[in-house]
């Protein structure tokens, strides 16, 4: 008598015949090292169950992760949005401050003198500082007022050995300050140990205005001197000189013998003595 035979009923139970548990991460891991190979058909059943659900999980997971970047998106362009507006305001809010400053209501003389102070002589070496300009740029006021503050331009330090600007930087810079100077008396320091187109940019400004040099510095070669023949009998306010020549000649210097205010002459390098009228 042949016995009767039943389909194996469907197994919902993830754990296999031989007790593994393929929702278990650690045990799906030891039956992988263990080289489980399923072969009935409850445990092949159950696996493709298994691999459906890791599927539609993936894809529930990708689905939310999308929802969360589009949220991501909107939170963002939020902030962006609010940060704008924020910055705006801060802005806004600093005018409004600006305008109840204390330095506001200081008189333009009071502010000048303040200028004057706080501003060292303008200085073209390894890079270019000029306090004066830096003044200028805070407000249209006090652009004005530095502007027509002929002091602040009257003193500068040009290093032509160290400074690598050009003509196109250097001219300029030296003719904004000798017009914004204006008549007031000139104070600068030249260095310039070769001779250079540079070099006679700065001579040919500075020259025409020797009648306004007060306080000068050379450190230069001789051929400087030889350059600023014109200057000769035309130093009336020259106060202090100081002058440093390298590989100094023969030639008698003679460009300063008629200073009339001169009190403070500094020599230096010279093998020929330089004749000054009050020396």
């Amino acid at each position: 008598m042949l016995s009767s035979s039943k389909a194996e009923p469907a197994n919902t139970n993830p754990q296999v015949a031989t007790g593994i548990d393929l929702r278990s991460s650690t045990e799906l891991l030891e039956a992988i090292r263990a080289n489980f190979i399923p072969s009935s058909h409850s445990e092949l059943h159950l696996l493709s169950q298994c691999i459906s659900d890791a599927e539609r999980d993936v894809q529930r997971c990708d689905e939310e992760i999308q929802k969360c970047d589009e949220e991501i998106q909107k939170l963002r362009a939020k902030l962006d949005s609010l940060q704008k507006e924020r910055n705006e305001r801060c802005r806004q809010f600093h005018r409004y401050r600006s305008l109840l400053a204390p330095i506001r209501r200081l008189c333009p003389e009071l502010l000048s003198l303040i200028f004057w102070f706080a501003c060292p002589k303008t200085s073209v070496a390894g890079k270019i500082d000029c306090p004066a300009v830096r003044v200028s740029q805070v407000c249209a006021r006090w652009r004005e007022l530095a502007c027509s503050t002929s002091t602040l331009w009257s003193s500068f330090h040009i290093d032509l050995d160290v400074s690598r600007y050009g003509i196109e930087v250097i001219e300029p810079m030296i003719t904004t300050h000798l017009e914004l100077s204006r008549n007031s008396p000139l104070s600068f320091a030249l260095t310039a140990f070769e001779q250079s187109p540079r070099l006679q940019c700065v001579v040919d400004a500075i020259v025409p205005h020797s009648f306004r040099w007060k306080e000068v510095e050379l450190i230069a070669r001789p051929s400087l001197l030889a350059s600023m023949s014109s200057i000769k009998g035309s130093l009336p306010q020259l106060h202090s000189l100081s002058i440093d020549l390298v590989e100094g000649d023969k030639t008698r210097q003679d460009l300063f013998e008629v200073a009339p205010r001169l009190q403070a002459l500094t020599l230096r390098s010279l093998t020929e003595p330089i004749s000054c009228q009050n020396a």
